[in-house]
């Protein structure tokens, strides 16, 4: 009994002090409890919609790669007999992420005209391809990884495309549109078709100009 009494008491002692708040001071804390509702609200709003653009532009991947995503870990896109532009891609991915686990300078390797280094300065290396896709060089290798990362070429460079579209004033559809011609551009296909992983990215183009335009 005493502490119930206690405890009523110190509710009752509460609400008097909560009723001789300022007026003033309560629509002022109101006023800032719905800001921040409708600030997290907005947020949570425009995630689910960046996300939900995401996977539209990787949708269009897929169906433009078609059979492709049936053979992501098997195979890769190569037009021609021989896969050369293609193969030297997933050596390149393969190498990048051996020397990068052992601590090595993936610029440099013996691994081609043994016992001399070469020099990888000048290759096509791919180095942000394969720290992009390093998830799934650990678990799939380099094949399933080359696919990701054509993959994420329609879905970044059309995500990027749209929010620069945004940044520098277009609405909605417009800005969408903007992404779709994007990653559906020749310059986008054509080093696709020829296994060109270096040319075919083209989400870093996107990401570079989205960037500067952030930063001026």
């Amino acid at each position: 009994m005493v502490v119930a009494s206690m405890r009523v008491g110190s509710t009752r002692r509460m609400h008097r002090a909560c009723t001789f708040l300022p007026s003033s001071s309560v629509r002022r804390f109101e006023e800032r409890s719905l800001v921040h509702r409708v600030l997290t609200t907005d947020a949570s709003a425009r995630w689910r919609r960046i996300v939900l653009i995401t996977l539209g532009y990787g949708a269009i991947g897929l169906l433009w790669t078609w059979p492709l995503p049936r053979f992501w870990r098997s195979g890769v896109i190569q037009f021609g007999a021989l896969p050369i532009d293609g193969g030297q891609n997933l050596w390149n991915l393969w190498w990048t992420h051996a020397a990068l686990r052992q601590g090595l300078n993936p610029y440099r390797s013996r691994y081609l005209l043994y016992p001399d280094t070469v020099d990888l300065f000048r290759q096509t290396l791919g180095l942000p391809n394969a720290v992009l896709v390093w998830p799934v060089l650990d678990i799939f290798g380099p094949v399933a990884a080359f696919n990701v990362a054509i993959w994420l070429s329609f879905a970044l460079g059309g995500l990027w495309v749209y929010l620069l579209a945004r940044r520098v004033g277009l609405t909605l559809l417009p800005a969408l549109l903007a992404g779709v011609i994007f990653i559906l551009s020749p310059p986008h296909f054509q080093p696709l078709l020829s296994g060109s992983l270096e040319v075919a990215t083209i989400h870093w183009i996107a990401l570079y100009l989205l960037t500067l335009q952030l930063v001026l």
